[in-house]
């Protein structure tokens, strides 16, 4: 059957096939213009043209060299350059309470014994927490906005 009429409405679970017709206007043609270069099938491409390819079943290649590609392709996303982002915010370094850099990447390095880990105050009402005088007090969570605050039933 073909769909002729754009509000045609078609049934549930039919099959489609598009076809494409190129658009043949020669009056718009550039004779002098750059010309695609034709592929020779029979030209091997190397692990290094691969590794770039989009798709790597047809590619004309070894299956070594398709594997080496795909093994490059599948590991790409976590390469160096990808490694360095910024954390998100209201992210705090555990090791020196300040934002902007990761702990793994904290310049400040604390004399004698690490500082405690930070526990997250999500999840509990603002109306149930009252201000804490110390970050090191026991049952201090950090709150989105940097402040620590105590819960009052610890109390």
């Amino acid at each position: 059957m073909e769909f002729t009429d754009d509000n045609e409405v078609m049934k549930n679970q039919s099959s489609v096939i598009l076809k494409r017709f190129p658009l043949i206007d020669k009056e718009n043609i550039d004779p002098t213009g750059p010309r695609r270069e034709a592929v020779d099938p029979n030209v091997r491409l190397s692990v290094e043209q691969l590794k770039n390819a989009g798709d790597l079943a047809v590619a004309n290649a070894s299956e070594e060299d398709k594997v080496a590609a795909m093994m490059h392709q599948s590991t790409e996303a976590f390469g160096p350059a990808n490694w360095e982002r910024a954390p998100p915010f209201g992210y705090i370094c555990n090791i020196c309470r300040k934002g902007g850099h990761w702990n793994h990447r904290c310049w400040h390095k604390p004399k004698g014994k690490d500082m405690p880990k930070v526990r997250r105050g999500a999840g509990i009402p603002r109306s149930q927490l009252e201000l804490a005088k110390d970050p090191a007090e026991s049952g201090a969570l950090l709150m989105d906005d940097g402040t620590f605050m105590v819960p009052k039933l610890a109390k």
